[in-house]
């Protein structure tokens, strides 16, 4: 049943296909914008941070694809050791869902990568002990 009178609803059509938008959310953001709510923009750390944030809340949900494509939109090229490493983790939910062995080995590529280099690039202390002769 609708709810709408015809003519109510033909031009409610009519003004969305125009793409016209209505007094009530032209003048919401009149308003908003006189009372300083709008939100500043972010910085590309702050929208990389944004994006992991979420990424970690959708893997704790058990929605490891949603993680992914949120990290995809930020780091495609995983750049940042903090992208592998969510990467990784998801990659391993998904693996551990779907029982495929190169999704396994995926998570551990992503795990590898944001491991040290080698174990050489450790700082290691002095040994101050007798000196062998």
């Amino acid at each position: 049943m609708n709810v709408f009178p015809s003519s109510l609803a033909v031009t409610l059509k009519t003004y969305s296909a125009l793409g016209v938008d209505m007094a009530d959310s032209g003048s919401s953001k009149k308003s908003a914008a006189k009372k300083g709510l709008t939100k500043p923009a972010l910085t590309e750390a702050e929208a990389r941070k944004a994006v992991w944030d979420k990424a970690e809340k959708s893997l704790t949900k058990g929605k490891y694809e949603g993680a992914l494509d949120a990290l995809r939109t930020v780091d495609p090229s995983g750049e940042h050791p903090t992208t592998l490493r969510i990467a990784g983790e998801a990659t391993w939910a998904k693996a551990k869902d779907t029982h495929s062995k190169s999704d396994y080995r995926a998570a551990a590529r992503h795990q590898r990568k944001n491991a040290p280099d080698s174990a050489d690039d450790v700082p290691r202390p002095e040994y101050r002990g007798r000196s062998r002769q």
